[in-house]
């Protein structure tokens, strides 16, 4: 029972760690799971894991009745869990699904032609198409998005990064 996994977890010291991540397998008879703390710091059902369910179920019910659970325990038990910033559960070998997902916050940059000559082509034509402001969309857009990137000179590559710099979309930028 997943439960069982819970109450292990329960028994640690949980505040020394900063991210959990529940494993589901599937077995030939069996779905099982495991813990892991950060990363693998620390695995709790890897030699032994912890018995869920037969597998006469689909994967697809399984994987939903899970995060049912560990959603619903997580909230009931959320003074033990809320210094996590990442929880989430899912198959070893799927996606992963997230009850709280850590959020990376860019640190404020201004980039200049420069940077830009220094990507690759096909990485300055995509920020062209997603962060060029309104003013470049509005004044070469269409450019833009004919542009022949594959054969970009490096005349055209110098002209687009000058264009990018000056019309960079940081707000874009900062909201993804």
């Amino acid at each position: 029972m997943l439960e069982n996994l819970l109450e292990e977890l329960d028994r640690l010291e949980l505040a020394k760690y900063s991210s959990l991540l529940i494993n589901l397998y599937q077995d030939d008879d069996v779905y099982t799971a495991e813990a892991c703390l950060d990363d693998e710091e620390l695995i709790i059902g890897r030699d032994n894991p912890f018995f869920i369910c037969d597998s006469g179920l689909p994967w697809e019910k399984v994987l939903k009745e899970a995060g049912k659970i560990l959603k619903k325990y997580i909230k009931d038990n959320q003074d033990k869990y809320k210094h996590f910033k990442s929880i989430s559960y899912g198959f070893a070998d799927g996606d992963e699904c997230f009850i709280k997902k850590h959020v990376k916050k860019h640190r404020p940059a201004h980039y200049s032609a420069e940077d830009f000559m220094s990507f690759p082509p096909e990485k300055l034509y995509c920020w062209l198409t997603v962060y060029s402001n309104e003013n470049l969309k509005n004044k070469h857009g269409r450019e833009i998005f004919e542009l022949d990137y594959k054969n970009m000179t490096d005349e055209e590559k110098q002209y687009w990064s000058k264009l990018l710099a000056e019309n960079f979309n940081y707000e874009k930028y900062y909201d993804e």
